[in-house]
């Protein structure tokens, strides 16, 4: 796909559907998960301590995020790099975020630091890890079409909007009545892809819109 090919296509507002997007996708992603993961963890539990199961959570989340993505970015990035990278950003990001997530709880736990603080730090640090992992793997599709301003500030955006998203949204869940699995999935994806696409439109929408790829 190349750049005259891209500004040249019929171009939607970008923002609302961005931010419906990113709800939809992470709201099916990890209702999808929660819904099938009792069943799969007899065998992807004891795959190399864990790892396995995270990075098909991730993968899961990924597909579901890049197939509701797929249509606003397509003026972007083409489907075959944008769907693949965030499949693999989400699987990579999710593991290494949870062993970073252990690596922090054994740090914290005998230091002194309060539990308020020490969860924060894990939540914020999953949730950027997530950002940068998803932010690479899509900063290098959209240098095939866009070239490396937008792929560089897109991994920032990333980062920003997965490190606040995720956070922000495990306090939301705290406030929250006891719901089944797959709903409390579904809540949790939305808050997160929510917040995340929100604060993604902010730093990257008016770099979007000098590129011609989108009207906003």
């Amino acid at each position: 796909m190349t750049a005259a090919h891209v500004s040249a296509t019929p171009r939607p507002r970008f923002a609302p559907g961005w931010i419906g997007a990113g709800v939809l996708g992470y709201a099916a992603g990890f209702a999808l998960w929660l819904s099938v993961f009792p069943a799969l963890r007899p065998v992807l539990g004891r795959l190399l301590g864990g790892s396995v199961s995270v990075a098909a959570f991730g993968a899961t989340v990924g597909l579901c995020v890049g197939v509701a993505q797929v249509l606003l970015v397509r003026w972007l990035a083409p489907a075959r790099l944008w769907i693949p990278a965030t499949i693999l950003g989400l699987a990579t990001g999710f593991v290494l975020a949870a062993w970073s997530g252990l690596l922090l709880s054994e740090a914290f736990g005998g230091s002194g630091v309060g539990v308020y603080l020490s969860d924060a730090v894990e939540d914020l640090t999953f949730g950027l890890l997530l950002g940068l992992c998803v932010g690479v793997a899509r900063a290098f599709a959209l240098r095939q079409s866009q070239g490396t301003a937008l792929a560089r500030r897109w991994i920032i955006a990333s980062a920003v909007g997965l490190m606040v998203g995720y956070a922000a949204s495990l306090g939301i869940l705290e406030l929250l009545p006891a719901l089944p699995s797959t709903l409390i999935g579904a809540v949790f994806g939305a808050c997160v892809g929510g917040i995340a696409a929100l604060l993604e439109w902010l730093i990257v929408g008016r770099l979007v819109a000098r590129t011609g790829a989108a009207a906003i």
